[in-house]
Protein backbone atom coordinates (compact mmCIF):
# COMPACT_ATOMS: atom_id res chain seq x y z
CA UNK A 1 0.00 0.00 0.00
CA UNK A 2 1.30 3.34 -0.93
CA UNK A 3 1.95 5.75 1.97
CA UNK A 4 0.73 9.37 2.06
CA UNK A 5 3.83 11.46 1.98
CA UNK A 6 1.81 14.71 2.32
CA UNK A 7 1.10 14.13 6.04
CA UNK A 8 3.63 15.60 8.46
CA UNK A 9 5.67 13.26 10.53
CA UNK A 10 8.37 13.47 13.10
CA UNK A 11 10.87 12.86 10.40
CA UNK A 12 9.15 15.36 8.16
CA UNK A 13 8.20 18.55 10.21
CA UNK A 14 6.71 20.34 7.26
CA UNK A 15 3.25 21.78 8.15
CA UNK A 16 3.90 22.22 11.97
CA UNK A 17 5.16 25.79 11.74
CA UNK A 18 1.93 27.52 10.76
CA UNK A 19 -0.28 25.97 13.49
CA UNK A 20 2.34 26.72 16.10
CA UNK A 21 2.61 30.33 14.95
CA UNK A 22 -1.15 30.72 14.97
CA UNK A 23 -1.43 29.17 18.44
CA UNK A 24 1.31 31.45 19.74
CA UNK A 25 -0.44 34.50 18.26
CA UNK A 26 -3.70 33.46 19.88
CA UNK A 27 -2.01 33.06 23.27
CA UNK A 28 -0.15 36.37 22.94
CA UNK A 29 -3.37 38.09 21.91
CA UNK A 30 -5.21 36.67 24.90
CA UNK A 31 -2.42 37.77 27.20
CA UNK A 32 -2.47 41.23 25.64
CA UNK A 33 -6.23 41.54 26.04
CA UNK A 34 -5.96 40.33 29.63
CA UNK A 35 -3.17 42.81 30.36
CA UNK A 36 -5.13 45.66 28.80
CA UNK A 37 -8.27 44.67 30.74
CA UNK A 38 -6.28 44.46 33.97
CA UNK A 39 -4.67 47.83 33.34
CA UNK A 40 -8.05 49.33 32.53
CA UNK A 41 -9.51 47.87 35.71
CA UNK A 42 -6.56 49.18 37.73
CA UNK A 43 -7.05 52.64 36.25
CA UNK A 44 -10.77 52.56 36.97
CA UNK A 45 -10.14 51.21 40.46
CA UNK A 46 -7.55 53.89 41.20
CA UNK A 47 -9.80 56.57 39.81
CA UNK A 48 -12.79 55.29 41.72
CA UNK A 49 -10.71 55.21 44.91
CA UNK A 50 -9.50 58.76 44.31
CA UNK A 51 -12.98 60.03 43.53
CA UNK A 52 -14.40 58.13 46.49
CA UNK A 53 -11.82 59.83 48.70
CA UNK A 54 -12.75 63.18 47.21
CA UNK A 55 -16.40 62.42 47.93
CA UNK A 56 -15.55 61.56 51.53
CA UNK A 57 -13.60 64.77 52.03
CA UNK A 58 -16.39 66.73 50.32
CA UNK A 59 -18.80 65.33 52.93
CA UNK A 60 -16.41 66.25 55.73
CA UNK A 61 -15.79 69.73 54.32
CA UNK A 62 -19.52 70.31 54.06
CA UNK A 63 -19.97 69.10 57.63
CA UNK A 64 -17.33 71.53 58.88
CA UNK A 65 -18.98 74.39 57.02
CA UNK A 66 -22.45 73.56 58.28
CA UNK A 67 -21.35 72.81 61.85
CA UNK A 68 -19.61 76.17 61.90
CA UNK A 69 -22.88 77.79 60.85
CA UNK A 70 -24.93 75.82 63.38
CA UNK A 71 -22.81 76.16 66.50
CA UNK A 72 -20.80 79.34 65.94
CA UNK A 73 -22.01 82.53 67.65
CA UNK A 74 -24.64 83.88 67.47
CA UNK A 75 -26.11 80.48 66.44
CA UNK A 76 -29.19 82.01 64.83
CA UNK A 77 -29.50 79.08 62.37
CA UNK A 78 -29.57 76.53 65.17
CA UNK A 79 -31.95 78.67 67.23
CA UNK A 80 -34.32 78.86 64.27
CA UNK A 81 -34.15 75.10 63.69
CA UNK A 82 -34.70 74.38 67.37
CA UNK A 83 -37.71 76.69 67.40
CA UNK A 84 -39.33 75.22 64.27
CA UNK A 85 -38.39 71.51 64.39
CA UNK A 86 -40.06 68.88 66.53
CA UNK A 87 -38.46 65.54 67.45
CA UNK A 88 -38.56 63.36 64.34
CA UNK A 89 -38.41 66.29 61.90
CA UNK A 90 -35.62 66.73 59.38
CA UNK A 91 -34.32 69.51 57.18
CA UNK A 92 -32.65 68.77 53.83
CA UNK A 93 -30.19 71.51 52.90
CA UNK A 94 -29.81 70.05 49.38
CA UNK A 95 -26.68 69.70 47.27
CA UNK A 96 -24.06 72.42 47.49
CA UNK A 97 -20.90 72.81 45.39
CA UNK A 98 -17.39 73.23 46.73
CA UNK A 99 -14.68 75.28 44.97
CA UNK A 100 -12.98 72.12 43.60
CA UNK A 101 -16.21 71.06 41.88
CA UNK A 102 -17.14 68.36 44.37
CA UNK A 103 -20.47 68.69 46.16
CA UNK A 104 -22.13 67.73 49.42
CA UNK A 105 -25.63 67.25 50.72
CA UNK A 106 -26.66 67.83 54.33
CA UNK A 107 -29.70 66.43 56.11
CA UNK A 108 -30.30 67.59 59.68
CA UNK A 109 -32.44 65.40 61.95
CA UNK A 110 -33.88 66.25 65.34
CA UNK A 111 -34.38 63.22 67.56
CA UNK A 112 -35.04 64.80 70.95
CA UNK A 113 -34.98 68.03 72.90
CA UNK A 114 -31.21 68.33 72.60
CA UNK A 115 -30.40 65.38 70.30
CA UNK A 116 -29.58 65.84 66.64
CA UNK A 117 -27.92 63.94 63.80
CA UNK A 118 -26.25 65.62 60.86
CA UNK A 119 -25.88 63.30 57.87
CA UNK A 120 -23.47 64.46 55.18
CA UNK A 121 -23.14 62.90 51.73
CA UNK A 122 -20.24 63.85 49.45
CA UNK A 123 -19.90 63.38 45.70
CA UNK A 124 -17.09 63.98 43.19
CA UNK A 125 -17.59 65.27 39.64
CA UNK A 126 -15.75 62.49 37.77
CA UNK A 127 -17.25 59.66 35.70
CA UNK A 128 -17.05 57.34 38.71
CA UNK A 129 -18.27 59.69 41.39
CA UNK A 130 -19.80 57.36 43.95
CA UNK A 131 -20.98 58.77 47.25
CA UNK A 132 -19.60 58.73 50.77
CA UNK A 133 -21.55 59.52 53.93
CA UNK A 134 -20.54 60.74 57.37
CA UNK A 135 -22.94 60.99 60.30
CA UNK A 136 -22.44 63.31 63.24
CA UNK A 137 -24.48 62.81 66.39
CA UNK A 138 -24.82 66.15 68.14
CA UNK A 139 -25.60 66.84 71.76
CA UNK A 140 -25.26 69.61 74.34
CA UNK A 141 -21.73 70.79 74.99
CA UNK A 142 -22.61 71.31 78.61
CA UNK A 143 -23.99 67.80 79.13
CA UNK A 144 -26.82 69.39 81.11
CA UNK A 145 -24.44 71.17 83.47
CA UNK A 146 -26.24 72.93 86.30
CA UNK A 147 -24.13 75.66 87.81
CA UNK A 148 -26.78 76.45 90.40
CA UNK A 149 -25.74 73.23 92.11
CA UNK A 150 -22.38 74.87 92.76
CA UNK A 151 -23.68 78.38 93.38
CA UNK A 152 -25.34 78.04 96.74
CA UNK A 153 -26.74 81.55 96.71
CA UNK A 154 -25.76 85.06 95.76
CA UNK A 155 -22.08 84.57 96.59
CA UNK A 156 -20.03 81.37 96.72
CA UNK A 157 -16.34 82.13 97.13
CA UNK A 158 -13.62 79.58 97.79
CA UNK A 159 -10.86 81.17 99.90
CA UNK A 160 -9.90 84.13 102.08
CA UNK A 161 -12.82 86.46 102.82
CA UNK A 162 -15.96 88.16 101.58
CA UNK A 163 -16.55 91.74 102.66
CA UNK A 164 -19.75 93.76 102.34
CA UNK A 165 -19.34 97.40 103.27
CA UNK A 166 -21.48 100.37 102.27
CA UNK A 167 -19.39 102.80 104.34
CA UNK A 168 -22.61 104.17 105.82
CA UNK A 169 -24.09 105.15 102.44
CA UNK A 170 -26.60 102.27 102.37
CA UNK A 171 -27.71 100.13 99.50
CA UNK A 172 -25.33 97.15 99.69
CA UNK A 173 -27.48 94.00 99.47
CA UNK A 174 -26.47 90.37 99.05
CA UNK A 175 -29.47 88.06 98.89
CA UNK A 176 -29.90 84.34 98.41
CA UNK A 177 -33.68 84.80 98.22
CA UNK A 178 -34.58 83.85 94.67
CA UNK A 179 -35.36 86.91 92.54
CA UNK A 180 -37.22 86.95 89.25
CA UNK A 181 -36.20 89.98 87.16
CA UNK A 182 -39.29 92.14 86.77
CA UNK A 183 -39.13 92.15 82.97
CA UNK A 184 -38.97 88.34 82.60
CA UNK A 185 -41.88 85.93 82.24
CA UNK A 186 -42.07 83.56 85.21
CA UNK A 187 -43.52 80.90 82.91
CA UNK A 188 -40.15 80.51 81.19
CA UNK A 189 -38.26 80.09 84.48
CA UNK A 190 -37.81 77.23 86.94
CA UNK A 191 -39.52 77.37 90.35
CA UNK A 192 -38.08 79.83 92.83
CA UNK A 193 -35.33 78.36 94.99
CA UNK A 194 -34.14 80.35 97.98
CA UNK A 195 -30.55 79.69 99.00
CA UNK A 196 -27.96 81.06 101.37
CA UNK A 197 -26.94 84.64 100.66
CA UNK A 198 -23.28 83.74 101.18
CA UNK A 199 -21.78 80.26 101.28
CA UNK A 200 -18.23 80.18 102.55
CA UNK A 201 -15.68 77.66 103.73
CA UNK A 202 -15.22 79.59 106.98
CA UNK A 203 -18.11 81.80 108.12
CA UNK A 204 -15.72 83.72 110.37
CA UNK A 205 -14.21 85.24 107.23
CA UNK A 206 -17.51 86.82 106.17
CA UNK A 207 -17.50 90.50 107.14
CA UNK A 208 -20.69 92.58 107.09
CA UNK A 209 -19.86 96.19 107.89
CA UNK A 210 -22.01 99.26 108.53
CA UNK A 211 -25.54 98.88 107.15
CA UNK A 212 -24.87 96.26 104.46
CA UNK A 213 -27.72 93.73 104.28
CA UNK A 214 -27.46 89.98 103.75
CA UNK A 215 -30.54 87.79 103.23
CA UNK A 216 -31.03 84.14 102.51
CA UNK A 217 -31.98 80.75 103.84
CA UNK A 218 -29.81 81.12 105.87
CA UNK A 219 -28.14 84.50 105.23
CA UNK A 220 -24.65 83.00 105.72
CA UNK A 221 -23.88 79.30 105.45
CA UNK A 222 -20.58 77.59 106.25
CA UNK A 223 -19.46 74.67 104.13
CA UNK A 224 -15.90 73.66 104.86
CA UNK A 225 -15.82 71.06 102.07
CA UNK A 226 -17.20 73.26 99.30
CA UNK A 227 -15.51 73.49 95.93
CA UNK A 228 -17.50 75.94 93.79
CA UNK A 229 -15.37 75.14 90.73
CA UNK A 230 -16.18 71.41 90.75
CA UNK A 231 -19.35 70.52 88.82
CA UNK A 232 -18.82 66.85 88.11
CA UNK A 233 -18.40 66.18 84.39
CA UNK A 234 -17.11 69.66 83.56
CA UNK A 235 -14.82 72.12 85.27
CA UNK A 236 -13.92 75.78 84.84
CA UNK A 237 -11.46 75.11 82.02
CA UNK A 238 -14.03 73.11 80.07
CA UNK A 239 -16.22 76.22 80.11
CA UNK A 240 -13.24 78.31 78.99
CA UNK A 241 -12.83 76.00 75.99
CA UNK A 242 -16.44 76.75 75.03
CA UNK A 243 -16.15 80.54 75.28
CA UNK A 244 -17.88 82.43 72.49
CA UNK A 245 -16.12 85.71 73.30
CA UNK A 246 -12.50 86.03 74.43
CA UNK A 247 -11.16 89.39 75.57
CA UNK A 248 -7.49 90.19 76.27
CA UNK A 249 -5.95 90.35 79.72
CA UNK A 250 -6.28 93.81 81.22
CA UNK A 251 -9.43 94.72 79.28
CA UNK A 252 -11.06 97.95 80.50
CA UNK A 253 -14.61 98.07 79.13
CA UNK A 254 -16.88 101.10 78.88
CA UNK A 255 -19.07 100.05 75.96
CA UNK A 256 -20.98 96.84 76.76
CA UNK A 257 -24.51 97.13 75.35
CA UNK A 258 -26.85 95.25 73.00
CA UNK A 259 -26.21 95.93 69.32
CA UNK A 260 -29.14 95.51 66.94
CA UNK A 261 -29.25 95.97 63.18
CA UNK A 262 -32.80 95.92 61.85
CA UNK A 263 -34.27 92.71 63.21
CA UNK A 264 -30.89 91.05 63.81
CA UNK A 265 -28.72 90.86 66.91
CA UNK A 266 -25.18 91.77 65.86
CA UNK A 267 -22.39 89.37 66.78
CA UNK A 268 -19.90 91.59 68.58
CA UNK A 269 -17.47 91.11 71.48
CA UNK A 270 -19.13 93.99 73.35
CA UNK A 271 -22.68 92.76 72.78
CA UNK A 272 -23.58 90.55 75.73
CA UNK A 273 -27.27 90.27 74.95
CA UNK A 274 -30.27 92.19 76.21
CA UNK A 275 -31.71 91.14 79.59
CA UNK A 276 -33.86 94.28 79.89
CA UNK A 277 -36.05 93.97 76.78
CA UNK A 278 -37.61 90.51 76.18
CA UNK A 279 -38.72 91.63 72.70
CA UNK A 280 -35.21 92.58 71.60
CA UNK A 281 -33.45 90.43 68.95
CA UNK A 282 -30.62 90.18 71.50
CA UNK A 283 -32.84 88.84 74.29
CA UNK A 284 -31.77 85.27 73.40
CA UNK A 285 -28.07 86.11 73.17
CA UNK A 286 -26.23 84.60 76.16
CA UNK A 287 -22.50 84.62 75.37
CA UNK A 288 -19.79 82.83 77.31
CA UNK A 289 -17.18 85.53 77.89
CA UNK A 290 -13.63 84.59 78.89
CA UNK A 291 -10.78 86.86 79.97
CA UNK A 292 -7.40 85.11 80.49
CA UNK A 293 -6.34 87.65 83.12
CA UNK A 294 -7.84 90.80 84.69
CA UNK A 295 -11.03 92.58 83.63
CA UNK A 296 -12.47 95.96 84.58
CA UNK A 297 -15.97 97.09 83.59
CA UNK A 298 -16.96 100.70 84.26
CA UNK A 299 -20.03 101.55 82.28
CA UNK A 300 -22.85 103.53 83.87
CA UNK A 301 -25.33 102.51 81.16
CA UNK A 302 -24.02 99.09 80.27
CA UNK A 303 -25.67 95.73 80.79
CA UNK A 304 -25.44 92.15 79.59
CA UNK A 305 -26.15 88.50 80.33
CA UNK A 306 -24.55 85.08 79.98
CA UNK A 307 -21.59 83.41 81.68
CA UNK A 308 -18.54 85.52 82.56
CA UNK A 309 -15.23 83.71 83.16
CA UNK A 310 -12.24 85.66 84.47
CA UNK A 311 -8.92 83.95 85.19
CA UNK A 312 -7.55 86.91 87.16
CA UNK A 313 -9.23 89.79 88.99
CA UNK A 314 -12.64 91.24 88.14
CA UNK A 315 -13.69 94.78 89.02
CA UNK A 316 -17.15 96.11 88.07
CA UNK A 317 -18.38 99.62 88.82
CA UNK A 318 -20.62 102.48 87.63
CA UNK A 319 -24.09 100.82 87.83
CA UNK A 320 -23.29 98.06 85.35
CA UNK A 321 -25.92 95.26 85.30
CA UNK A 322 -25.24 91.58 84.63
CA UNK A 323 -27.71 88.68 84.53
CA UNK A 324 -26.27 85.18 84.71
CA UNK A 325 -23.25 83.51 86.27
CA UNK A 326 -19.87 85.08 87.08
CA UNK A 327 -16.91 82.78 87.80
CA UNK A 328 -13.64 84.41 88.80
CA UNK A 329 -10.44 82.58 89.73
CA UNK A 330 -9.02 85.51 91.70
CA UNK A 331 -10.52 88.58 93.39
CA UNK A 332 -13.92 90.18 92.71
CA UNK A 333 -14.76 93.79 93.54
CA UNK A 334 -18.25 95.24 92.94
CA UNK A 335 -19.02 98.87 93.67
CA UNK A 336 -20.98 101.98 92.68
CA UNK A 337 -24.52 100.54 92.37
CA UNK A 338 -23.54 97.50 90.30
CA UNK A 339 -26.40 94.98 90.02
CA UNK A 340 -25.85 91.24 89.60
CA UNK A 341 -28.76 88.82 89.10
CA UNK A 342 -27.77 85.16 89.20
CA UNK A 343 -24.72 84.28 91.23
CA UNK A 344 -21.01 84.88 91.56
CA UNK A 345 -18.17 82.53 92.47
CA UNK A 346 -14.80 83.89 93.51
CA UNK A 347 -11.61 81.94 94.00
CA UNK A 348 -10.04 84.47 96.36
CA UNK A 349 -11.53 87.60 97.94
CA UNK A 350 -14.92 89.21 97.22
CA UNK A 351 -15.79 92.80 98.03
CA UNK A 352 -19.29 94.28 97.60
CA UNK A 353 -19.32 98.01 98.29
CA UNK A 354 -20.99 101.38 97.65
CA UNK A 355 -24.53 100.35 96.78
CA UNK A 356 -23.69 97.19 94.80
CA UNK A 357 -26.23 94.36 94.96
CA UNK A 358 -25.95 90.63 94.28
CA UNK A 359 -29.23 88.70 94.12
CA UNK A 360 -29.69 84.99 93.64
CA UNK A 361 -31.73 84.39 90.48
CA UNK A 362 -32.14 80.80 89.38
CA UNK A 363 -33.95 82.10 86.30
CA UNK A 364 -30.93 84.17 85.21
CA UNK A 365 -28.58 81.27 85.91
CA UNK A 366 -30.97 78.85 84.18
CA UNK A 367 -31.14 80.95 81.01
CA UNK A 368 -27.37 81.34 80.89
CA UNK A 369 -26.94 77.58 81.26
CA UNK A 370 -29.56 76.88 78.59
CA UNK A 371 -27.45 78.93 76.23
CA UNK A 372 -24.44 76.87 77.28
CA UNK A 373 -26.27 73.61 76.71
CA UNK A 374 -27.46 74.89 73.33
CA UNK A 375 -23.89 74.77 72.09
CA UNK A 376 -23.84 71.49 70.22
CA UNK A 377 -20.74 69.42 69.82
CA UNK A 378 -20.21 66.14 67.93
CA UNK A 379 -20.73 63.14 70.19
CA UNK A 380 -19.55 60.55 67.67
CA UNK A 381 -17.77 62.02 64.68
CA UNK A 382 -16.75 60.40 61.42
CA UNK A 383 -19.28 57.64 61.92
CA UNK A 384 -18.88 56.34 58.37
CA UNK A 385 -21.93 54.71 56.87
CA UNK A 386 -23.09 53.55 53.46
CA UNK A 387 -26.53 55.01 53.96
CA UNK A 388 -28.20 57.63 56.09
CA UNK A 389 -29.00 56.61 59.63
Amino acid sequence: MKSNTNLPSLSNPKGFVMPVVILAMVILGALTVAALATARDEVRSSRALRESGTALYAAEAGANLLLGTLVAPPRTVLDTLAATMSPGDSVDFGWNALPNGASYRAVFYRYGNQSYVLDMTGRDTGPLPGEQSISYALGPAGNGINLTAAIAGGISPADEEVRMDDEGDGGVVVSGLDTLPAQWDAGTCPPLDDRAGVTWGDADNVRIDHTAEVYGAPPVEEDAGMDPFDWGDLDYWDLVAMATITLPDGSDLTNVNPIVSGSDCVDNDFNWGDPLDPSSPCASRFPIIHVPGDLRIRDGTGYGQGILLVDGELRIEDSFQFYGVILVRDRIRLEDDVQIFGGIVGGDRIEVEDGATVRNSTCAAHRAMNALNRQLRPIDTRAWSASLR
